[in-house]
């Protein structure tokens, strides 16, 4: 038998007789309320992690952002669309600054 308390059943039952007035045994009811608090914990942490998910997706999200705006700025200097010092500096930087935070998440 587990150790845990039950404060709800022990406030409704007399342990010489049980709870007669919801004609379960107070040992059954005990358990019940053992295994409802602790599929709620388990609930609760699955609720944590799905939003540790959601926020990492989020970030993923972003860095693909960046990676698509570094690439097209790439593109358009390799293009020739843009032709000066300070395009390609600022097309190799953000191309460098995104894969940094990418090699930094992805294994």
């Amino acid at each position: 038998m587990s150790d845990r308390p039950t404060p709800e059943t022990d406030a409704l039952a007399d342990s010489r007789i049980g709870m007669w007035q919801y004609h379960l045994p107070a040992d059954f009811a005990r358990k019940m309320e053992r295994e409802r608090d602790a599929a709620i914990s388990r609930f609760e942490s699955s609720q944590h992690a799905r939003m540790e998910l959601k926020r990492e997706r989020d970030e993923a999200r972003e860095l693909a952002r960046e990676l698509r705006d570094a690439l097209k700025k790439c593109a358009g200097v390799c293009s020739g669309e843009v032709m000066n010092k300070n395009s390609l500096i600022n097309a190799l930087e953000s191309a460098k600054s995104a894969l940094t935070k990418a090699k930094e998440i992805l294994p």
